[in-house]
């Protein structure tokens, strides 16, 4: 014989036991099973790997950079260039181009401290490999290293910093047809030297 019974309904449960999804006791926490925490706990997941690929990329980063940093200045200190070279402007763009340009005064005539720097470039391991506008006062060369590093050099005439700055027109133009032998009498020169990794 079969019998069926009334299942006992359990008491219905108020509005506060129904939202209550964290029972604390003295040891632990009780996270009860909803489509909310599973929510919450999806989310959080999310955040926490998201932030940590953002910090592990950001160190990455960092390393790198430093990296780049004391390479391009170890260049620079093998160029040795004294105290009669005054330092001027310092620009770092390490992030970007993977380059540090960095510009001095120089009490010497833009040829004599053309020379000079070009032997000192030379003797750090570089070798020129590009000149443009030769003999004038705007030439510009470039250097490059066996590891693919590239040095550009720009040396010219304090009068025409001056003009490039303050645009006084001390100097006719247009100035390519200026050579750098007319300024020899000069002795105040404006050097700029921008080291790229070029990798």
């Amino acid at each position: 014989m079969f019998m069926v019974t009334k299942a006992n309904k359990s008491p219905k449960k108020t509005r506060k036991q129904r939202v209550k999804h964290i029972t604390k006791t003295d040891t632990h926490f009780m996270v009860r099973r909803s489509l909310l925490v599973y929510a919450i706990l999806v989310f959080v997941l999310f955040w926490l790997t998201a932030m940590s690929v953002y910090l592990v990329d950001r160190m990455v980063v960092e390393y790198t950079n430093t990296a780049r940093y004391n390479q391009i200045h170890s260049i620079y200190s093998n160029l040795k260039l004294d105290e009669s070279y005054r330092l001027a402007v310092y620009k770092s763009n390490i992030s970007n181009d993977k380059s540090i340009t960095t510009e001095y005064g120089h009490n010497a005539s833009v040829s004599k401290t053309r020379m000079d720097l070009t032997k000192k470039i030379k003797e750090s391991g570089f070798s020129l490999i590009s000149t443009k506008d030769k003999d004038t006062i705007v030439q510009s060369d470039t250097f490059k290293d066996t590891n693919g590093h590239i040095l550009y050099l720009s040396v010219i005439p304090q009068a025409l910093h001056k003009d490039y700055t303050y645009g006084t027109s001390e100097i006719a133009k247009p100035y390519t047809k200026m050579t750098t032998s007319e300024f020899d009498h000069d002795q105040t020169s404006y050097v700029t030297i921008k080291i790229s990794l070029g990798d």
